[in-house]
């Protein structure tokens, strides 16, 4: 296994720990954050009821110095309790509104507490018109309800102070742990960034190397793409002349010696003679076709009509001579591109029409246009829109099998290089042309069923 799967493995590894520990993290800062919540909660109920139990008792203590000096100002704790004591329980309620248990402790020490209260107050009401002996009853019956208050009271701290160790045993166990997952994410931390910068370093190491293969690649196609210019240029300069030449003396020689050579001779000296000229419109061709793979000029706005037309004129003679008519049966629109590009692009596709036209009807070219998105083409970008032209003739057509083969450089059908003149570049000029905008050409027909070139310009 390489170093660099090894690295990424464990860079996963760690990731997956350290989103671990953060999980961890994070529920015991949520878990102490909620006992701590819990514990200042009883806290506070524990001191609610404290409170309760200090007015009570401080009330209690009223009603015997009030029955003893008949002094009014030891009724103030009583008032005090009678005011403060439901707003107490109402608190504590509201507190233990979650515990049911505590519910229902509270709202037995309400009940408890008003009558204590209560049995205080009537107490102090009738206790000038009572016996000593029936007052010492009631005071009895006081001391039973205090007992009973102050049990409720001891049972609800008791309660409290229970669950009070319990949530801040919790509080401490998570706060003794938390530092601890603090530490191990921080580790962890440091051993992803470590792997991190070890594969950064990796890739930057790859993409480095990558660019300057691809820098030197570039440089060698370059090389290459001016060795074949210098070679084009060969081609279409230097072999130029001595065809030329070949053209001219076996012309001179036919013209000088025609009576005196054999026929045999005479016919050997013109093959030689058309081959030449077919040798050099092959060379011109082929010039024509490298030109094409580095685009001269600007790209700028071309009407496509006009580039028609003008192609058209270029190719009257031709297009008279088959008695031809081209239509096109919606109107073309203005795109960017190279003007003399397109402009041989359709004259190109019109001269293929007419050479592979049937011999026995008139030509009939049909061209339309419409936007496009991908329409299961699979050359096609999705989600982007194209301007198709369709370019269709009424000629001999072609087999459907070789509707990729036609557009190979110097590639004729099986079957026409006798009957038919071509070279079988045209089409293969068109393709360069198609692609050079970006754009794409495909094919279809049968035989004696025309043609039908499709051109995608993307928009």
């Amino acid at each position: 296994m390489r170093k660099s799967q090894l690295y990424s493995i464990a860079f996963g590894f760690s990731l997956l720990v350290l989103l671990f520990f953060s999980m961890l993290l994070y529920n015991s800062l949520t878990s102490y954050s909620e006992y701590s919540s819990l514990v200042e909660h009883t806290q506070v109920v524990m001191n609610n009821v404290q409170k309760m139990h200090s007015q009570v008792i401080d009330a209690e203590t009223g009603q015997r110095g009030f029955l003893l000096t008949k002094d009014s100002i030891f009724l103030e704790p009583l008032l005090e309790a009678r005011s403060q004591v439901p707003k107490t329980i109402d608190s504590l309620r509201g507190l233990a509104f979650e515990n049911t248990l505590e519910s229902k402790m509270i709202d037995t020490l309400r009940k408890v507490s008003w009558e204590k209260l209560q049995i205080m107050e009537e107490t102090l009401n009738i206790s000038p018109f009572i016996s000593p002996d029936a007052l010492t009853l009631r005071l009895k019956a006081g001391k039973v309800k205090m007992d009973k208050f102050r049990s409720i009271v001891n049972t609800i701290l008791a309660e409290e102070q229970l669950l009070l160790v319990q949530r801040a045993k919790k509080k401490l166990e998570f706060e003794r742990i938390t530092p601890s997952y603090f530490k191990a994410i921080i580790s962890i931390t440091a051993v992803v960034s470590l792997i991190s910068f070890v594969l950064l370093m990796q890739e930057l190491k790859h993409r480095t190397a990558a660019q300057n293969l691809l820098e030197s690649k570039f440089h060698s196609l370059n090389r290459s793409n001016a060795e074949l210019q210098q070679i084009a240029y060969v081609t279409s300069h230097d072999l130029q002349e001595p065809l030329r030449k070949m053209r001219i003396f076996s012309d001179a020689l036919i013209i000088k010696f025609e009576k005196e050579i054999p026929e045999e001779a005479l016919a050997i000296l013109k093959r030689v003679d058309a081959n030449a000229a077919r040798v050099r419109e092959l060379v011109a061709d082929l010039s024509s076709f490298t030109s094409l793979a580095t685009p001269d000029g600007k790209i700028t706005d071309v009407n496509l009509s006009l580039a028609i037309s003008k192609a058209q004129a270029a190719l009257s003679e031709k297009m008279n001579e088959k008695k031809g008519s081209l239509t096109i049966q919606t109107s073309l629109p203005i795109i960017k591109g190279y003007k003399q590009q397109l402009e041989m692009l359709f004259e190109e596709l019109i001269n293929n029409s007419i050479k592979f036209s049937k011999p026995e009807e008139p030509l009939n070219i049909t061209i339309y246009s419409e936007i496009v998105s991908n329409n299961g083409n699979e050359l096609l970008t999705p989600d982007r829109q194209y301007l198709m032209i369709n370019f269709s003739d009424n000629g001999i057509g072609f087999e459907s099998e070789y509707a990729n083969k036609i557009f190979i450089l110097f590639q004729k059908l099986h079957g026409q290089s006798d009957r038919y003149e071509g070279k079988g570049l045209g089409l293969s000029l068109c393709q360069r042309i198609m692609a050079n905008h970006d754009g794409f050409i495909t094919a279809a027909g049968g035989i004696n069923e025309g043609a039908t070139f499709t051109l995608y310009f993307p928009l």
